[in-house]
């Protein structure tokens, strides 16, 4: 028991990041069972988020799994990518996956209201609710692309790994109809547009993302004010 317990302090001492969302995620899913809630309680809708201003959604959905596979299969993902954490340092580790969880959403919430504009599928727009870390994966599985030279797969066949994000995407899209696609893309975007960024220095690299994240904020706002103005988007 105490051997096990010095093994989980070095992986929190190694990989603080992974282990911290981990944690995170698991009570929040013990949370989540204990208090019966389900995909209408704590995912990000478009309706929810944009129309009655429940800002507290962008967070508690990308840290929240309703089933138990969900979370083992995500948590696994999360646990398997650790080698990122200890190769670009915790800091940059951190603020990738917190750009991922934020942008990513902001990129659907966009398509939703796109969507809802040209009247695509309005229905099932405001139906969705968006949970788990899956959005956030796959940014990383896009970032982990750029620094992997190639993959094997199935014992003889080499496959750029560029290619891997959209090959997990189409098993999960296969396994798992009701899996958000919009939301997975938004994810792998999102991951491919931050491994345009080479810099090695943190400072300048977080710098070098100040003006993406003052577009969204205007994005969001221009959003907001579009929404008040015509009222005939919700329905």
């Amino acid at each position: 028991m105490i051997s096990f317990i010095w093994q989980w302090l070095d992986c929190f001492y190694t990989f603080p990041v992974t282990c911290l969302v981990i944690v995170i995620c698991v009570v929040v899913w013990l949370l989540i069972t204990h208090k019966g809630w389900s995909y209408y309680d704590v995912g990000c809708n478009y309706d929810r988020v944009l129309v009655d201003k429940e800002t507290w959604r962008w967070i508690s959905s990308t840290l929240s799994h309703i089933s138990w596979m969900h979370l083992v299969l995500n948590m696994y993902s999360l646990w398997n990518l650790r080698w990122m954490e200890q190769r670009f340092t915790c800091s940059v580790y951190l603020i990738w996956n917190i750009l991922i969880a934020f942008l990513s959403t902001c990129v659907t919430l966009f398509i939703n209201l796109l969507q809802l504009w040209v009247g695509f599928h309005t229905e099932q727009v405001r139906q969705v609710y968006l949970v788990g870390y899956s959005a956030v994966l796959f940014g990383l599985f896009a970032i982990a692309s750029q620094h992997v030279t190639s993959i094997v797969l199935l014992g003889d066949i080499l496959i750029a790994p560029i290619w891997i994000p959209f090959i997990s995407l189409g098993v999960v899209t296969l396994l798992v109809p009701e899996a958000s696609f919009v939301g997975h893309c938004s994810g792998i975007f999102i991951g491919f547009l931050i491994s345009l960024d080479k810099h090695d220095d943190l400072f300048q690299w977080s710098w070098s993302w100040i003006w993406l994240l003052g577009i969204l904020c205007i994005t969001l706002i221009t959003m907001n004010w579009t929404i008040q103005r015509n009222r005939f988007i919700r329905i």
